[in-house]
């Protein structure tokens, strides 16, 4: 600020800057202060995590081939064992940047876990009261789906963070009149992001659309005689920004998919033969139909889909919601079941009730999230693996909170002690530290490579000349774990780490020279011989 002092002997004004910092404005709610040590703990929970739990085979395959090849090669290339291209293409630049591997890989999922909690935090104190915005955050990291994925670097974590901003925005949209242009290119970004990260993201986008617009629509009926023209009124208008926003997102991911579904054809011909001396880029330009053939091919085998039990509708919906909520609470799913229930209850009744109400919005997206499986179940008979709807967490730990929250409600009317109200919170608590200090606290995301790791630990292969290893998960950890390139050259080995299935199998082809080296170090799965 600028401050204008006189001088006394000179009769001056003299006009000083006078740097004031801004004020750090620090809550004094019980509930803010506890969801901030809640957000530091868990945060310093998931930096653990990042470095103790091994690697899947998923996230080292994405490491090697995409991570660490740079961020064009990430864009321009597709894996049929699946592929993340958005979370890849961010990991790249991490380790370009020269990050530790395990920073490259899982960084991101990190920072974004504990986004969510602050994130899921704030959203549900709009809605909230009571404690009921710490219980939601609470619920939602006990999960232990959420919590086996919260760090894995692949984009799970990254696309719930994108989900709840998308919720936080839709939000903002529909509670106010007067809104600028940037909050729609917020919402272009995250739908171009959402679908980048993983393709399933899909699943969301679609019924959060759809129940916005819904939302709007009805209320643009209901006040068209106040607004008069199409043009005047607000709900309207909000519902074709969004169509807009929503149809640009999509034409942007389209294009970004076709460059990588090109780039993927287009390395499939050229290892196939017949396109020798040309480049991929070369290739595009001269068969592009065929190359986009051969990308599409290979995007489409490489969905992990997941087929329900049961061939009538009922049977197969029954078992695809039992064990998607089995693997979020195992052994509470029957109880999760029945609280949903009572939420799309407590919810459809609020919508019929009070529509006009901002919360409604809410209520209409958690409604279409959880419409939305059970409407894919009526058309096709496989839908995609548990992991990509991570983000239904979010969904399951709010529909939670609406139910606490009316039983607070009833509970009020009856004039019941206040600690009754505490009963909620007390439960989310104990649930919590079940569902994260229980079987999933130390367990490692793939028995086998955990096993992989504590043999190379034991025996460190970067001090030898000619390391062997018999197959990729192996050489993807000993890659990771040393920088080292092993050979498949067993006649020239000086270390050698074999299953012990494959040693102790007759007809594995192995070399008489390995018998005379030393058998150095074993565990259930691994033998080590080194020389």
């Amino acid at each position: 600020m600028i401050k204008k002092e006189k001088n006394a002997d000179k009769g001056l004004v003299i006009s000083r800057i006078h740097y004031r910092p801004p004020r750090v404005h620090i809550s004094e709610d019980p509930q803010d202060m506890a969801a901030v040590l809640a957000v530091i703990v868990m945060f310093l929970y998931f930096v653990w995590r990042m470095f103790y739990i091994t690697p899947s085979y998923e996230e080292l395959h994405d490491y090697f081939y995409f991570i660490s090849k740079g961020p064009l090669y990430t864009a321009t290339h597709w894996s049929a064992e699946g592929n993340h291209i958005g979370y890849n293409f961010l990991a790249s630049l991490l380790n370009v940047a020269g990050l530790p591997k395990f920073m490259v890989m899982r960084g991101i999922s990190c920072l974004c876990a504990s986004s969510n909690m602050i994130l899921l935090y704030r959203l549900s104190k709009r809605y909230f009261t009571h404690w009921i915005p710490f219980a939601t955050i609470v619920t939602y990291s006990g999960f232990e789906l959420v919590n086996i994925l919260n760090i894995q670097g692949r984009g799970y974590t990254l696309s719930v963070t994108l989900f709840l901003l998308s919720v936080y925005l839709f939000g903002r949209l529909t509670l106010t009149e007067s809104f600028s242009n940037i909050q729609y290119a917020y919402l272009v970004i995250i739908f171009i992001s959402a679908l980048y990260v993983h393709l399933w993201n899909i699943n969301w986008i679609i019924p959060m659309c759809l129940s916005a617009w819904l939302y709007l629509f009805i209320n643009g009926l209901r006040t068209r005689k106040v607004s008069g023209t199409i043009r005047n009124n607000v709900y309207f208008m909000q519902l074709f920004n969004i169509l807009i926003c929503a149809i640009v997102g999509f034409a942007v991911a389209a294009v970004l998919y076709t460059i990588n579904i090109l780039g993927s054809g287009a390395a499939i011909l050229l290892a196939g033969g017949g396109y020798e001396g040309l480049s991929r880029r070369q290739i595009i330009s001269s068969d592009p139909v065929k190359a986009f053939v051969e990308g599409i091919k290979l995007l489409t085998k490489s969905f992990g889909m997941i087929r329900p039990e049961g061939d009538r509708y009922i049977i197969r919906w029954y078992h695809f919601i039992f064990n998607f909520s089995e693997s979020f609470t195992p052994g509470f799913a029957h109880v999760l079941m029945v609280i949903c229930f009572i939420a799309i209850f407590v919810m459809l009744t609020g919508c019929i009730l009070y529509f006009e109400e901002s919360r409604t919005c809410i209520r209409l997206i958690i409604l279409g999230q959880m419409f939305w499986l059970p409407f894919l179940l009526t058309f096709v008979k496989k839908v995609p693996s548990y992991e990509s709807y991570m983000f239904m967490g979010v969904i399951m730990a709010m529909a939670v909170s609406f139910v606490i929250n009316n039983f607070i409600i009833t509970i009020k009317k009856f004039e019941f002690p206040p600690l009754t109200y505490g009963l909620p919170l007390i439960m989310a608590v104990v649930y919590f530290f079940i569902g994260v200090f229980g079987n999933t606290f130390f367990a490692p995301y793939d028995m086998e490579i955990d096993e992989t790791y504590k043999a190379l630990i034991m025996v460190d292969p970067s001090g030898y000349d000619e390391p062997v290893v018999t197959d990729t998960l192996q050489k993807y950890v000993m890659e990771f774990m040393y920088d080292v390139d092993p050979s498949e050259k067993m006649e020239d080995a000086d270390y050698l780490l074999i299953r012990r299935d494959e040693y102790n199998d007759t007809s594995f082809p192995l070399p008489d020279n390995i018998r005379s080296l030393h058998r150095t170090y074993e565990n259930s799965t691994y033998i080590i011989f080194t020389k």
